[in-house]
């Protein structure tokens, strides 16, 4: 696969906070595609604990060995099903248990390809994965400038990288590789055949895997035409029964016309979101300095203090910044008040016809309908915006 005798499989990306189990990798794995786990909280669940008489240090060391404990469950679980399977870990340099995951994922001696993004890889990045060479990892990257210092790097320290992953700031969801969000938005600037010519002139040798954007048969060979060996899809797998995202708020949320995609700068993280409009983004300052104090007290770090900016802005009563550290997993439970990521393709696939039944009602098909039709159907016109103007 590295050496491009046989096609890169379709790679099923990681999903944080759990979303992307052990049940949804197997899945993937069952239906030829590579599954892909994601270390960002897979231990959510103690953020329901009340740990405001604990220090920030131990809320965090709580926080973090959970992430580990349940991070081992699921690749022994993957493994046990299929042992062959590809399998794939998926690391955020940005969250504060980085390198904690990348050791549990190389330690682990059962993950194959280690996606690693939000953030640019450094040399103690590299030296550090260089320490398990069963498991190749796969840079995340939006621009050739940024797949070009981390070759340069790899280069340096004598390792080969052996593929790369495009993710498109302004078609992917979630957290996006862009300054602000109105970069994000400047489809101008992300040209993925550009990119890919672009990382032609240092790596012509090396797979490069496009995903943001990609939900369609046409849309797969349009990234093959462009010269990328596979593709990496997000939204497409979320919305289905593996995913831990809920029945009822796939279809009374993610499928509802009345919820716009937005993209915005209201991520701790620093980087731009895209998520859906819905109206607990509307909170009043009272509600605000509630929301913020309750989230400080039991803060788990999971960005580091210093460069989470709900921290930095929680005393203002209105700033935007949300906590994903309740935000995310609150969706994950089937609550409402969390964050829902989106990609832009979310106004085209939720008018599939494997999103409703015969009564036109919503539905939520499985992650074998949802491949089938994406790999039989072409991308249908952009339907007309709705004249509702959302939450924002």
């Amino acid at each position: 696969m590295y050496a491009g005798e046989v096609p890169v499989p379709l790679i099923c990306q990681a999903m944080g906070v759990d979303f992307t189990d052990e049940e949804y990798v197997s899945e993937a794995i069952r239906l030829q595609c590579i599954g892909t786990l994601s270390a960002a909280a897979p231990g959510f669940e103690v953020v329901t604990r009340d740990m405001r008489h604990l220090t920030q240090a131990q809320r965090r060391d709580i926080f973090l060995g959970a992430n580990d404990k349940r991070a081992n469950e699921q690749v022994a679980s993957v493994r046990e099903r299929h042992p062959l399977g590809l399998l794939g870990g998926n690391v955020m340099k940005k969250l504060t248990g980085f390198s904690r995951s990348v050791d549990v994922y190389g330690n682990s001696h059962g993950v194959d390809i280690l996606a690693a993004g939000a953030g640019i890889l450094d040399e103690a990045d590299l030296r550090q994965a260089q320490q398990y060479p069963g498991m190749e990892i796969m840079p995340i990257v939006s621009s050739s400038t940024a797949a070009r210092w981390i070759m340069r790097v790899a280069k340096r320290l004598k390792m080969k990288i052996k593929m790369l992953l495009v993710e498109l700031p302004d078609k992917a969801g979630g957290h996006l590789g862009a300054n602000n969000a109105e970069a994000a938005n400047k489809t101008e600037d992300f040209d993925p055949v550009a990119i890919r010519e672009g990382i032609r002139k240092f790596a012509p040798d090396t797979p490069v895997v496009l995903a943001g954007g990609i939900a369609y048969r046409d849309q797969i060979q349009d990234a093959l035409n462009m010269g990328y060996q596979g593709v990496g899809i997000g939204i497409r797998g979320l919305l289905t029964k593996e995913s831990k995202l809920s029945d009822e708020i796939i279809t009374s949320v993610y499928l509802n016309p009345q919820y716009n995609v937005v993209t915005n700068d209201r991520s701790p993280t620093g980087y731009p979101g895209r998520y859906l409009d819905t109206p607990e983004f509307a909170r009043t300052p009272e509600e605000r300095i509630a929301y913020a104090q309750f989230a400080v007290q039991n803060c788990v770090s999971c960005i580091a203090p210093g460069e989470c900016h709900f921290l930095k802005n929680a005393k203002d009563p209105h700033d935007k910044h949300f906590c994903i550290g309740q935000d995310l997993p609150r969706t994950r439970r089937g609550e409402s008040g969390g964050i829902c990521f989106v990609s832009t393709e979310r106004d085209r696939i939720m008018h599939d016809p494997i999103y409703s039944d015969e009564q036109g009602n919503p539905r939520v098909p499985s992650l074998e309908e949802a491949i089938d039709f994406m790999l039989t159907h072409d991308a249908p016109p952009w339907p007309e915006k709705s004249e509702e103007k959302g939450y924002s």
